[in-house]
């Protein structure tokens, strides 16, 4: 093999990696689009992926031996990997009709519909991994069959799963979208295969290497040492993929969750993986000692455990940032030395059982395929079963349990070269150690860190995010994730059930994606409906507003409540609204931008009934100006009779219907003056403002600011937002609160009130309108 064309083949195993890591990436955000971004969705596409590639190391590790070329059958499966990249979504939307079927015929919270998830999902990732699961195998088997060189094999790969994730997470998506990413790497992938088949047709020095089957010393394992190595291999999978879920849980607790927060954490853990990988490389013996296998999981257990444990004072410097910047330096102290004992562990794993009369490519196919497992395991057994029964604590201390056991059991069992004092000492004093920090430590996670500055009152772990109840000015207050969405007290949250209500006061079946404190859609019974449903993707979200919010109201027979995520009743519902209105704020967390695209807006149009009118939350303090627009056009594309409304403090309402025009009718005035609840509850203003009733029509009139004609002006340049292509969710990650940077924008470009009253004449009451109108454009947005 010349020179030339060892560097070419390390080239394509790069590659390898690189196209791996963008399907996972690119498929994760494909399959929330389509069925939500609910926990149990990601996992489902994490665990079908290490499932598809644990199967298909398996498969080819046992059949490598068969193939006189096996570079040949690695170009082969390049080509159909790259295919299946490039059928995917369209495969996705093909098979998404049965699942719609079901959603409609009333099983939202049947297991079916969970299995049928599941059955659409694994139709079309699993084909494509399994063929990515045989490709480390086949290469091995070819490039290195003595697998003297796996940690640097297995390096490489990860280093290009890392480029990957860099390249994918940073650039590619937000550039290009998902469709056309996922096109890209179905191009390379097959160029990399036809390139190979083109270079083993014609290139003489790219002959296959037979299989060798190569025998290694007897390392004298006893029969309890023999038993225990393939549930060893399955442990270290196990944890791996279970201090994944529990880093993401645990960064929502120091830091704001944003898009880059996962690219960073995955890319963080693949270079600590490499950095592992190459280490275990180097030929020293201490280094190719199962002492240092069993030192790799006992650091892992000890530095995951201390950091968690940590007193909340030493994460300070963190400052609850969504820098990209400050998001790396902390996975960097988190993950990287816990991911470099990981990189460790596979090379030295594979030592381990070379003494075993297999073919190197055999080898690693069996070491490759129980270890995914263990990562299948790892992410169903703690996202779905530790955490929801035993909470982030014990869930840990099980973790790295499990973990410094599988170094003790290395230490006991594997290591023959030190006498049994000695090793079970070193047990000991790992054991000891371990108990020292979980007895010695203050912290409890999470509530440590819910409580941080304020009195936490209550919290629940929930499926997706830390609910929690915390006592502030002398109210209460509900966080998740420790950020705000809502109070007790009656604020101007109500005015997102109010105002629309008042522009369409016929409204008898409404739909609210997004609770909060229920201060918006409980305020919706106060007027004469049959129906109100209430989606959140957070299913413990009404046992605590019940408890503390005067969450009664969810007892009401109209109401029901639907634990999904919106976009997911939006696009397979079945039943129309005469009123949708989407209450998402913090628009800089992971999806939600996704509320903002034209493919919601449209599927929101679909569940509108004749005359429907959706109401969208415009927390414009998180955008910059272009992104504001962006928004307002992509609403206007679907909705075109639409206007913008005051909502305190630069929070706005972006209220619009496809087919009629919003005003301030006799309706709805009538409705104001003879509803006593709602009266009296609008018998408030805005601060600045508090002698200006907001139960009085004209007051209500200077909240509004702008009419379809100049909403169309000021975003006539602006992009559409589309789920393919996320800018948004990336551009705000990068947005800092600044409500004060529309206070131009909307001084120089309103409209009069004049154009919204349609319920008296204008004359009467405009001067009162315009002067309430001029206060909110000046101080509104400080």
């Amino acid at each position: 093999m010349t020179r030339q064309f060892r560097l070419l083949l390390l080239s394509l195993l790069f590659l390898s990696g690189f196209t791996g890591l963008c399907y996972e990436i690119c498929w994760i955000r494909a399959a929330g689009r389509i069925f939500g971004a609910t926990a149990f969705a990601v996992s489902s596409v994490v665990a079908l992926f290490f499932a598809g590639m644990a199967l298909g190391a398996h498969y080819f590790g046992n059949c490598v031996q068969r193939w006189k070329q096996p570079l040949r059958v690695y170009a082969l499966l390049e080509i159909g990997i790259g295919t299946g990249a490039m059928l995917s979504l369209p495969l996705l939307t093909l098979l998404e009709q049965p699942y719609q079927l079901l959603y409609q015929a009333g099983f939202q919270n049947d297991s079916t519909l969970a299995l049928t998830r599941l059955l659409l999902i694994g139709l079309i990732i699993i084909p494509p991994t399994f063929l990515m699961g045989g490709t480390l195998p086949l290469f091995t088997q070819f490039y290195d069959t003595a697998g003297k060189e796996l940690g640097f094999l297995y390096a490489l790969n990860s280093l290009g799963a890392a480029a990957g994730c860099l390249l994918c997470g940073f650039i590619l998506l937000p550039m290009l979208g998902i469709s056309s990413t996922l096109l890209l790497i179905g191009l390379m992938a097959q160029g990399t295969g036809l390139l190979l088949l083109y270079l083993l047709k014609y290139d003489p020095h790219s002959v296959a290497i037979p299989a060798a089957v190569t025998a290694f010393p007897d390392r004298s394992f006893n029969s309890t040492g023999q038993a225990l190595l393939y549930p060893v291999i399955f442990g270290t999978g196990f944890c791996a993929l279970s201090y994944e879920i529990i880093w993401t849980r645990f960064l929502s607790l120091i830091t704001h969750n944003t898009v880059y927060t996962y690219t960073i954490s995955l890319l963080v853990t693949l270079l600590g993986i490499s950095a592992g990988s190459i280490l275990a490389r180097l030929h020293r013996p201490a280094l190719r000692h199962p002492t240092a296998l069993a030192a790799a999981y006992i650091l892992n257990s000890l530095f995951v455990l201390l950091s968690l444990l940590l007193p909340t004072a030493a994460w300070d410097w963190a400052g609850s940032s969504e820098s990209p910047v400050m998001v790396l330096l902390i996975c960097l102290a988190l993950m990287f030395i816990p991911a470099l004992c990981s990189g460790l562990t596979f090379p030295l794993l594979f030592d381990l059982i070379r003494q075993a009369r297999y073919s190197s490519g055999k080898r690693v196919g069996r070491l490759r395929a129980v270890n995914t497992a263990g990562c299948v395991a790892g992410s169903l057994l703690t996202g779905f079963i530790l955490l929801p029964l035993l909470g982030m604590h014990a869930t840990l201390l099980v973790t790295t349990g499990l973990c410094l056991l599988l170094g003790i059991l290395v230490m006991l069992f594997f290591e023959r070269g030190r006498p049994w004092r000695v090793r079970g000492l070193i047990a000991c004093v790992s054991l000891a150690a371990w108990l020292c920090l979980i007895s010695t430590t203050t912290v409890h996670l999470p509530q440590s860190y819910l409580a941080k500055g304020k009195k936490l009152v209550d919290y629940v772990e929930g499926k997706n995010s830390f609910i929690s109840v915390v006592q502030k000015n002398g109210d209460l207050t509900m966080e998740l994730d420790r950020l705000w969405q809502g109070k007790k007290g009656t604020g101007h949250q109500i005015m997102a059930a109010h105002l629309p209500m008042l522009l369409h006061p016929a409204a008898q079946e409404i739909l609210v994606v997004g609770i909060g404190a229920g201060q918006a859609p409980s305020r919706f019974l106060y007027y004469d409906i049959t129906r109100l449903d209430c989606v959140d993707i957070e299913s413990s979200l009404p046992q605590v507003l019940k408890k503390h919010f005067q969450g009664s109201w969810l007892n009401d027979p109209r109401v029901s409540f639907i634990a999904e995520d919106g976009r997911t009743v939006a696009r397979y519902g079945k039943r129309r609204y005469d009123l949708i209105s989407v209450e998402v704020g913090q628009i800089f967390r992971p999806q939600a931008s996704a509320f903002y695209t034209l493919e919601f807006y449209r599927n929101a149009r679909e569940k509108l009934a004749q005359d429907g009118i959706i109401a969208q939350f415009l927390p414009v303090g998180f955008f910059n100006q272009d992104q504001l627009k962006s928004v307002i056009r992509t609403f206007l594309a679907v909705f075109p009779h639409s206007t913008l409304w005051y909502n305190q403090h630069a929070e706005l309402l972006l209220i619009g219907s496809p087919d009629r025009d919003l005003a301030i009718r006799a309706e709805g005035v009538r409705v104001l003056k003879q509803n006593s609840r709602v009266r009296a509850e609008l018998f408030f203003g805005y601060p600045g403002t508090e002698e200006h009733f907001l139960n009085l029509p004209e007051v209500l009139a200077a909240s509004f600011l702008m009419g379809p004609k100049t909403l169309a002006n000021i975003s006539t340049d602006a992009p559409l937002l589309s789920n393919d292509r996320p800018v948004l969710e990336y551009g705000t990650a990068r947005t800092t609160y600044a409500p004060q940077r529309f206070k131009k924008l909307f001084t120089e470009q309103y409209d009069s009130p004049r154009s919204i009253i349609k319920f008296t004449d204008p004359e009467a009451i405009l001067p009162k309108s315009t002067r309430i109108q001029e206060y909110y454009l000046t101080n509104g947005f400080n």
